[in-house]
């Protein structure tokens, strides 16, 4: 409904023996940014391995490996050894216990796709099935290598006003969504309008460890459109998280000044570059206040754009929050939609309206009455 005021990152295999054995001489400078593959002397040989970090490629990390030649048949050898095995799928040298995951194939692995692409089915870190899947390796014409990025199972949990499951891994902010989470399709509370009218559809995810929450939201949007810069964050779109400690409130409708926030989160410009954020707290002294979003990666892909998001204490006025399993939390989120010609304006800006996850009767939305925050409790 129209608003008034504003609110709202052991032991290595061990290189050939023949390397091992060639004259001794001193370890090579690292190239930039380079990790170390220790020898079986583990010590005597360094080799500059570059860290292209996730998904890199065996033959990316070949070529930056140009400045450093062979010396000698036994380590030219070696290097074939080493090519020849990455093509099969088998690490020579342990580049994985040296932390480069992903490599000897891998071209997947949580690197979000050059052009921004919505988070693909067959390579995304939960694990959940879909259609698209990254692109397979090259090299021979043999059936693609496809390694999972995701191990662990995924939540059966879906309904994230009920329950919130636990992060199973460390957060990732790299444009898909955290392993061991299954998005769920927003039914959209709260629109106003003919819901086939609606351009911009959302997938979402939240999830917890003991520092914070976890924020996932793929929008689908084909004509996305900021606020003016001199417009609230809400006049265009963008999306709001909102965040209780503990699910209590001691002056509904509004917020405590310790514990409870509206999150804002939007691009700066039309062509999906810059990133603003505001923070809002109803009825409290203060409020909005702009936000240089920190936790926080949007990212724009063919469909619209992806929102990752992760919300510790510190963001709430709570530095000291820590979450435990079986405690309750409060949550929701909300898309504001932009009318679907970027040149029309109303007397809200570029929005035309919002919508929510979850939402209590007027007035009790959550950007104006605390109460009308979801209460999960945090699941293991």
């Amino acid at each position: 409904s129209p608003r008034t005021a504003p609110r709202e990152r052991g032991p290595a295999s061990g290189l050939p023996e023949a390397l091992a054995e060639a004259a001794p001489e001193p370890a090579p400078e690292p190239l930039p940014g380079a990790a170390l593959a220790r020898g079986p002397d583990n010590g005597s040989r360094l080799l500059p391995v570059p860290d292209l970090g996730r998904g890199s490629n065996p033959y990316a990390i070949i070529g930056a490996m140009g400045a450093r030649r062979p010396r000698g048949f036994a380590e030219f050898a070696c290097w074939t050894v080493f090519v020849a095995g990455c093509r099969i799928g088998y690490d020579p040298i342990g580049l994985a216990s040296v932390g480069v995951a992903g490599t000897c194939g891998s071209t997947h692995g949580g690197v979000p796709s050059s052009d921004g692409g919505a988070p693909h089915s067959g390579g995304n870190r939960s694990g959940a099935p879909s259609g698209g899947g990254g692109a397979p390796n090259g090299g021979d014409g043999g059936a693609p290598v496809e390694r999972p990025r995701c191990t662990v199972p995924v939540s059966p949990i879906t309904d994230f006003c009920s329950s919130i499951p636990k992060l199973t891994e460390a957060v990732a902010l790299d444009g898909e969504v955290d392993c061991g989470l299954m998005p769920v399709d927003v039914e959209p509370q709260g629109w106003p309008y003919d819901p086939a009218q609606l351009d911009a559809k959302v997938r979402f995810a939240v999830a917890w460890n003991e520092n914070g929450l976890y924020f996932f939201l793929d929008v689908r949007d084909p004509s996305p459109v900021p606020a003016a810069l001199t417009d609230p964050m809400w006049m265009g779109d963008s999306v709001e998280l909102y965040v209780d400690t503990d699910a209590t409130y001691a002056n509904p409708p509004g917020y405590d000044a310790v514990g409870t926030r509206q999150i804002s989160i939007s691009r700066t410009n039309s062509d999906g570059s810059g990133l603003r954020g505001q923070l809002n707290g109803h009825l409290l002294t203060g409020f909005p206040i702009d936000w240089p979003p920190e936790g926080v990666r949007v990212q724009s892909t063919n469909a619209g754009y992806i929102v990752e998001a992760y919300i510790p204490g510190s963001v709430l006025g709570a530095p000291d929050w820590k979450l435990i399993a079986g405690a309750h939390v409060g949550m929701d989120i909300a898309v504001n939609v932009s009318f679907p010609d970027p040149q029309t304006t109303g007397t809200q800006g570029h929005r035309w309206s919002q919508y929510f996850y979850h939402q209590e009767p007027a007035p009790n939305e959550p950007y104006r009455n605390a109460a009308g925050f979801c209460t999960p409790v945090l699941a293991e």
